[in-house]
């Protein structure tokens, strides 16, 4: 069914599905975006798996890997997921607020017994309040 409603000039289409999950594996990789919402799915072992949506605001992010396991191309306003622990709390006061982040993967920290390493990052937050 075709739209009736008319868009306006000067407006773009923007795409609100989610290209992928960022998935840094290398030290250095880093991810340039703003905040948006949590979102919380069912997982396979019946806990939620939670991830804050990032939207891209530089190409050089990455690598974004889609849920089919390949590489997708990062472009300026691409919709990704982030998950993890560690910057759950980081992402989470930052939600909604408009204001760019940066992330940048530092490698695997020491594990404990019993459990996988930790995934290291280093996080800023952008000085400038969104205009």
């Amino acid at each position: 069914m075709a739209s009736k409603f008319s868009v306006p000039k000067g407006f773009k289409k923007v795409d609100n599905g989610i290209a992928g999950f960022w998935k840094p594996t290398k030290e250095g990789e880093g991810l340039q975006g703003i905040v948006g919402h949590m979102v919380e799915t069912p997982g396979a072992d019946g806990k939620p798996n939670r991830f804050f949506t990032v939207r891209v605001t530089t190409e050089e992010s990455g690598p974004i890997v889609s849920n089919t396991g390949r590489v997708v191309k990062t472009e300026v306003g691409t919709l990704v997921g982030v998950g993890g622990r560690v910057l759950a709390n980081f992402l989470g006061e930052r939600a909604g607020s408009g204001r760019e982040v940066v992330l940048v993967y530092k490698g695997l920290g020491k594990a404990k017994t019993g459990r996988n390493a930790p995934k290291l990052y280093e996080t800023y937050d952008s000085e400038e309040m969104p205009g």
